[in-house]
């Protein structure tokens, strides 16, 4: 079963039509869930602050949750905010402890040499082989690994930094720094980007992840 965090400051409509437009099965997680380990998969959507996303967390007691299912080997995949608070602070809400399923903090983008916040299509420049990208055939173009053919939607003013590189499955550049788009360590998935505004790029994306 797929579970979705029901967030009340986040807008659903769009993971939600994901979900039917595929015919896939989901709830909404709460507190009394019994979460099957092998057989249940965590989606965490985004949109909102990161003081907002652990506030709700707390408040309807799913922070432990998730943090229990995810220690004992459950699938948990982070869209966008959901992604963020899988880490362990961010600047955005100094004092704020995340989920800190994953080592690493969350830091505003730079408006140096490009607008903040960040909004619009980009491409990802995969980092390594990977489940989030699998289903898309890539080419090594602008110097960079390999980057998928198809544009993806972001809408973000931070972006995590995860203590470990090597978690890091796909980057987007923003000036002249290439900054984590896509995490993949064991059953832990995070998208800065919003796959489920992208189309069919974003829909290939959580395609592959939901896979049993």
């Amino acid at each position: 079963m797929i579970y979705v965090v029901p967030f009340d400051f986040c807008n659903l409509a769009s993971i939600c039509r994901y979900f039917e437009f595929n015919n896939k099965e989901y709830k909404f997680l709460y507190e009394d869930e019994n979460l099957d380990i092998r057989n249940d998969v965590i989606v965490i959507p985004g949109v909102g602050s990161f003081l907002e996303g652990m506030g709700f967390l707390a408040n309807a007691q799913l922070a432990d949750k998730i943090r229990n299912f995810a220690s004992a080997g459950g699938r948990v995949i982070g869209v966008c905010l959901g992604m963020q608070l899988m880490f362990e602070r961010s600047e955005e809400s100094p004092g704020i402890d995340g989920l800190g399923l994953l080592s690493g903090e969350i830091k505003k983008l730079s408006n140096k040499k490009e607008n903040v916040p960040r909004i619009g299509w980009d491409c990802v420049n995969v980092a390594k082989d990977c489940i989030s990208y699998s289903k898309f055939e890539t080419s090594s173009e602008h110097n960079c690994t390999r980057q998928l053919p198809a544009d993806l939607y972001f809408v973000h003013s931070y972006y995590c930094v995860p203590k470990d590189k090597n978690v890091v499955s796909g980057t987007f550049q923003h000036g002249d720094v290439q900054c984590c788009a896509s995490i993949e360590s064991d059953f832990l998935y995070g998208l800065q980007f919003h796959p489920e505004k992208s189309g069919p790029s974003g829909y290939m994306v959580l395609d592959a992840l939901l896979v049993k």
